[in-house]
């Protein structure tokens, strides 16, 4: 094990300074590339259809539509009148800061104001903010210091949302009036990890309120005008997520995760109006339980049904359950029967007010095909592309013929197999360098989807392949218990599994493995790369989890409360500390023949402070022994990066000119197409 500086000693600025110098010296050989990169992102960029990040029924029956329309930096605020015209624009002096990161939008039921969280300078510290349409004064800043979650209250015609404790958890849930003034707080997390979430109800009638760590939720209705929670809690409850939807008068609830299958359950004209503080019983009804292997994700409550996304060995499909007790059924969307085959593409539930009549707005995606909107049918057994925006979804940017699509069954540690979805141009029979993608963390599973930056990489010949490793969410809950806390070895077992089986089975050509994470996903690749060096020619970590046994020391790092119940807290639990001691990427660099090297930081990330991945990049560098490019690319962005698309593809293009670079595929003279 290589000794590393200490954070506390180590110069930053001086660090920073040699970075710069190195990656300007660097990237410049490579810009005609990286122009040619950005111009192929740019015009795939276009050619897709728009896709909602919100939709917000009004009372006078239209629409209003968040959304970046194609080849647009910036989200907008669209009428659904046919022509979707701009009703707000989030970008201009009418907004401050840098970036225009929207976390989360309210629209009142009269359809005249819409609140919404804006991280502004990419700090994951959110703004309340208040516009009215038509005109009608300026912008006006609500609340500071905010998390990204919020919501109208039609009881007490407030706006509730969540404020940052000194960690930046959302901690308490706090309301403001539309007219501004001193923020109330209304509820306070119970604990230490748990962290807050509001939402509205699909029909606009209720609030949601979770309280929740990684592993764990629990939902209140709130009730009395913002003055009472009412609890939501399943029989025979024991632990796991919880998520809700109401929809006129009746409650729909998920409950996911715990020691029994997954289970919707329904509950009707609950709580009586006016008696909310009676707090009867809610008379919940089991009503769909997921089949063997599969999973409930989320959930949109109508009048006789509930529509619920499920989860199949890494895919998605929307099942119609029957509020009458009838059979459940899956949706056809789009003509597309919901019995494809698992892992083909994913499913989301755009998040919003919905119409009158039940019609929930739908988004799939494929590997091979962008997102496309879809709106079920008031009966909700099928949902059609949205024509009613006077044009009709864009095609497919890719052909699936043009991308084969393979699902390999890696076996790893302890027996299991884990699921590895490889892409590839048509055809190539000969084995192909490859990158290696995995995240693992959280529960978030790496959904089947379209990205214009990968084909890129597929058109000059190099596959991209996703390990589906433990601590995702990709196979439910159970799949992220197994590669949670002291399991989370088990994680880079996985990833080292499918690496050498690229290799084994003749899809990549040993040295030709190109390993690629982000964020807490670089605990996983950054520990597979100290255990096995030479299996990979480049990596590249996208502001980076690599310091993780010191930062979870820290108490009063950011969010580091939350993330203990993910990885455990390595200050009262020994068996926690012993593991990350052995896991924590910075603190196991050792003398040996290390790939080329690409990590990016944010001047503005609070979650991974540059000097992680400085630190990290210096450990290398001192401990290598190939002479390989060890590089730190250094921006003014926050943790999630740009918000506008330009910029955003202009990082992209500079990561994919490293892999190509580094594989030997890069065209340096090629011009700007």
């Amino acid at each position: 094990m290589t000794t590393h500086v200490p954070a506390a000693a180590f110069d930053l600025t001086a660090a920073k300074a040699a970075e710069e110098g190195r990656w300007r010296r660097y990237a410049q050989r490579l810009s005609p590339l990286c122009g040619t990169l950005a111009g192929e992102f740019r015009r795939r960029s276009v050619q897709q259809g728009i896709v909602p990040l919100a939709v917000f029924a009004r009372a006078d029956g239209t629409n209003l539509i968040l959304a970046i329309p194609p080849g647009a930096d910036y989200p907008l605020l669209l009428a659904d009148d046919g022509k979707l015209s701009p009703v707000l624009e989030f970008s201009g002096p009418d907004e401050p800061g840098p970036e225009r990161l929207i976390g989360d939008l309210a629209v009142p039921a009269a359809g005249d104001a819409v609140i919404y969280t804006l991280d502004a300078d990419g700090s994951d510290r959110y703004l309340v903010r208040v516009r009215f349409l038509g005109g009608r004064g300026r912008p006006r800043t609500l609340a500071t210091d905010a998390g990204p979650s919020l919501a109208w209250d039609p009881g007490s015609e407030r706006v509730l949302f969540t404020a940052l404790n000194a960690t930046l958890r959302p901690a308490t849930v706090c309301s403001v009036g539309l007219a501004g003034g001193a923020a109330e707080p209304i509820y306070t997390a119970a604990g230490d990890s748990q962290y807050l979430d509001v939402r509205a109800s699909s029909d606009g009638t209720r609030v949601l309120v979770t309280e929740q760590t990684h592993s764990s939720s629990r939902v209140w209705l709130l009730g009395e005008g913002g003055r009472r929670f009412l609890p939501l809690s399943p029989p025979g409850a024991d632990g796991g997520l919880v998520r809700a939807d109401c929809w006129a008068g009746r409650i729909a609830l998920i409950q996911m995760g715990a020691s029994q299958a997954d289970r919707l359950y329904v509950a009707g004209g609950w709580p009586p109006a006016g008696h909310e503080a009676l707090l009867p019983p809610v008379p919940w009804r089991a009503a769909y339980q997921a089949p063997d292997g599969a999973c409930l994700e989320d959930l949109a409550c109508a009048a006789d049904h509930v529509l619920v996304v499920e989860r199949t060995a890494g895919g998605c499909r929307l099942i119609r359950v029957d509020l009458a007790g009838r059979p459940a059924t899956p949706v056809t969307v789009g003509g597309v029967s919901a019995a494809q085959p698992a892992g083909k593409s994913s499913i989301q539930l755009i998040p919003g007010t919905r119409r009158g009549d039940g019609s929930a707005e739908v988004i799939r995606e494929s590997w091979q095909s962008p997102a496309t909107w879809f709106r079920s049918s008031p009966d909700g057994r099928t949902a059609w592309p949205v024509a009613a925006l006077g044009q009709t979804p864009a095609p497919s940017v890719r052909p699936s013929a043009e991308l084969e699509v393979t699902g390999l069954t890696v076996p790893s540690a302890g027996g299991l197999n884990v699921p590895v979805t490889l892409l590839r141009p048509p055809g190539r029979g000969e084995p192909l360098p490859t990158v290696l993608y995995a995240y693992g963390s959280y529960g978030v599973p790496v959904d089947p989807g379209y990205n214009p930056f990968r084909e890129s990489l597929i058109d000059r010949g190099v596959a991209f392949a996703i390990a589906h490793v433990r601590g995702g969410g990709d196979l439910g809950s159970g799949w992220h218990e197994a590669g949670r806390g002291l399991r989370k070895p088990d994680a880079v077992a996985d990833y080292l599994a499918a690496a050498r089986y690229l290799v084994d089975q003749r899809w990549a050509p040993d040295g030709q493995i190109v390993a690629r994470a982000r964020s807490a996903g670089a605990v996983v690749v950054g520990a597979a790369i100290n255990q096995a060096p030479t299996l990979f020619r480049a990596a590249v970590l996208e502001t980076p989890f690599l310091d993780c046994l010191q930062r979870l020391l820290d108490p009063d790092a950011a969010l580091v409360s939350t993330d203990w119940d993910e990885w455990g807290n390595p200050g009262t639990d020994s068996e926690a500390r012993a593991m990350l001691t052995a896991l924590s990427p910075l603190d196991n660099v050792r003398p040996a023949e290390y790939p080329a090297i690409l990590l990016t930081a944010g001047e503005r990330d609070t979650r991974i402070l540059a000097a992680e991945p400085l630190r990290f990049a210096a450990a290398v560098r001192a401990a290598t022994t190939s002479a390989r490019d060890i590089l730190v690319r250094i921006d003014d962005t926050g943790h999630l990066g740009h918000s506008a698309e330009t910029l955003d593809n202009q990082d992209e293009a500079d990561i994919l000119a490293f892999i190509l670079d580094q594989l030997g595929l890069a065209r340096p003279g090629e011009d700007s197409r």
